[in-house]
């Protein structure tokens, strides 16, 4: 799977994605960046829903536009005012791509993590976690 990606000035290049993938490099050089776009990216082209955290990198880095390109799908990003993305392209479902269950997306996303419990114990407590009880 080719990535491509072109944030304004800001982070820019090509890479293949294979069955392992190292990203390797010095702290704050944009590994988690990168890894969070690709997750967008991947997200975008399945579900056709746009992850809030692509349009806050491009607002938190004050990047002008933004292009970034998975296999035959392409977002296009914008700032004028606010961020603004609009896909382009065929979105293709990869059966290689990591699917996070609907249950557990907010503490992927949030880095809440739970200690080992069985999956009710688990669910359990993601339940009390979401409720705010």
């Amino acid at each position: 799977m080719k990535f491509k990606i072109n944030l304004s000035n800001f982070i820019f290049g090509e890479m293949e994605i294979k069955d392992i993938t190292l990203i390797m490099g010095m702290p704050r050089t944009g590994k988690t960046t990168i890894l969070r776009l690709l997750y967008d990216i991947i997200y975008y082209a399945n579900n056709g829903v746009l992850p809030a955290e692509l349009l806050s990198i491009i607002n938190a880095f004050d990047i002008s536009s933004a292009e970034i390109t998975l296999e035959n799908f392409t977002v296009t990003c914008t700032k004028e005012e606010e961020a603004s993305c609009k896909p382009g392209g065929q979105a293709k479902r990869n059966e290689k791509a990591l699917y996070i269950p609907v249950e557990i997306e907010e503490i992927v996303k949030f880095r809440l993590v739970p200690p080992f419990e069985s999956y009710y114990s688990f669910m359990e407590l993601l339940f009390k976690i979401l409720s705010g009880t």
